[in-house]
């Protein structure tokens, strides 16, 4: 369950990328790059969220392999992994595609924006900032959830595998979901 939910959290990544990490405010007199230039200089999120669905993706098919297709509840769960896999595939193609979109922003020049930021944009980046913080807690929450359950799935030994349906101990496995 906590792999569901981090991997939702993901998908929400995807359009708070685009709005970056504290966007630098337009009406300072040190801004010298151009809205363009930042959203080229932000697109390092989508691409490592892309880089982190296609590693979702890559465990989940190597769970599936795992569990197999055996008897029916294996089978039920083989293929929703699989499933799972080419959803976070298709989104991971779809986050590369929106870095290379904001990359190509580069060359737009700066254009005049009139007066000071109007309340509409500041609540909207104060949202968009609380959403971030939220994203980050989760994401730092289910790293650590995942390395405890990879602890678990190498057993007592530091690198020993884990048996199908054992946890690799020869007590019955926990459930990583």
């Amino acid at each position: 369950m906590r792999r569901l939910i981090l991997t939702a959290a993901l998908c929400l990544a995807t359009p708070l990328a685009l709005a970056g990490e504290g966007t630098k405010p337009h009406a300072s007199a040190k801004a010298a790059e151009s809205c363009g230039q930042h959203m080229a200089d932000e697109a390092k999120y989508p691409e490592q969220l892309s880089r982190t669905l296609t590693q979702v993706a890559d465990m989940y098919e190597a769970h599936a392999k795992w569990v197999g297709t055996g008897d029916a509840a294996s089978k039920a769960e083989h293929d929703k992994l699989v499933q799972l896999a080419q959803e976070h595939r298709d989104l991971a193609q779809s986050s590369r595609k929106m870095a290379d979109s904001m990359k190509a922003s580069s060359d737009l020049a700066a254009a005049p924006h009139k007066g000071p930021p109007p309340a509409e944009l500041t609540r909207a980046m104060q949202n968009m900032l609380a959403e971030m913080h939220t994203f980050a807690q989760m994401l730092d929450r289910g790293v650590r959830e995942g390395q405890h359950d990879l602890q678990a799935m190498k057993g007592p030994k530091a690198g020993g595998s884990a048996q199908q349906g054992t946890g690799g101990s020869g007590a019955p496995a926990k459930d990583m979901h």
